[in-house]
């Protein structure tokens, strides 16, 4: 995106007029206020290499849990992989979408198996997350 680029053109004194025709001239992300609010409620998020689907994650709280540097499906992101974000109505729909796409499309990055199954069977039994429950149980 030539950030390293802009960066050392801010470095120097540039006119207001120099200013604009930088930032003009790369590549920006504008989001009206309704984006940014859509955008930190619940998604699901598909990572692609090619046309295939490498994860499918949710996030509780938007783009804040996909764009996370310390998520493991971003470090082995290469430059042409492809995020699509899908926002939805509440936590609830996003869980279940999630669930029905790894079932569905068994992304390689996804750990799917028995124990995740039965993890989330149980976390919508007791009513709680999940995570608590992998920290609490023994390995199958």
């Amino acid at each position: 995106m030539g950030g390293g680029w802009l960066h050392g053109r801010l470095q120097r004194s540039m006119t207001r007029d120099e200013l604009v025709s930088a930032l003009q001239s790369h590549a920006g992300m504008e989001f009206t206020g309704v984006d940014a609010r859509v955008l930190m409620g619940p998604i699901v998020y598909l990572l692609f290499r090619g046309e295939r689907v490498l994860y499918v994650g949710m996030s509780q709280r938007g783009l804040l849990r996909p764009l996370d540097r310390r998520h493991r499906a971003l470090k082995d992101l290469k430059d042409n992989d492809r995020l699509q974000v899908w926002p939805l109505a509440s936590v609830t729909i996003a869980r279940a979408v999630e669930s029905a796409l790894i079932e569905r499309l068994q992304p390689e990055w996804n750990r799917v198996g028995v124990r995740s199954v039965l993890t989330q069977a149980l976390s919508d039994r007791l009513g709680i997350r999940p995570q608590r429950l992998r920290t609490i149980s023994r390995p199958i």
